[in-house]
């Protein structure tokens, strides 16, 4: 649930997925209550990722402009909201794009403060796809073994 899928300026049509927003914060919101950890899984491509793991085909299915090469993953975005923001490089780590929408932005930082809550970048469709994804390790280190999906695409 990421600035790049939900903000209105880059997805103006995702009113279900903007409607998503509280019912997944009063579900955050539960799960902390009763002790439990919070684990952020949202894409984050990095330089590793473009040249030694994503296939061409990926990549040109994340192409915004499918006649050139340069509108992928980590490709400048240029600002948004009256160009006030700069949406940054597309789901690039760091880049507000990639970062929680509104105020999910806001609940995962009280969840970092908490010490509730945990980050991980993906780069794939799934943080569970691949060898030893970084999610995957910090399950089997912290032994957890039930997890609950939320958000907008947990199929």
């Amino acid at each position: 649930m990421q600035n790049y899928f939900l903000h209105p300026d880059l997805s103006a049509r995702a009113t279900l997925g903007r409607a998503a927003v509280d019912p997944t914060l009063k579900m955050i919101d539960a799960f902390r209550a009763k002790g439990m950890k919070i684990a952020w899984v949202q894409w984050g491509i990095d330089e590793y990722d473009l040249t030694h793991l994503l296939s061409p085909s990926f990549l040109y299915g994340f192409s915004s402009n499918k006649t050139r090469d340069d509108s992928s993953f980590c490709t400048e975005m240029g600002f948004v909201a009256n160009g006030t923001i700069d949406a940054g490089k597309k789901l690039c780590r760091g880049s507000w794009n990639a970062h929680q929408y509104g105020p999910l932005y806001d609940s995962y930082l009280e969840g970092l403060k908490l010490g509730t809550d945990f980050y991980f970048n993906k780069n794939t469709l799934s943080g569970l796809w691949g060898t030893t994804t970084p999610f995957e390790m910090w399950l089997h280190d912290t032994r957890v073994t039930t997890l609950f999906f939320g958000g907008v695409n947990t199929d």
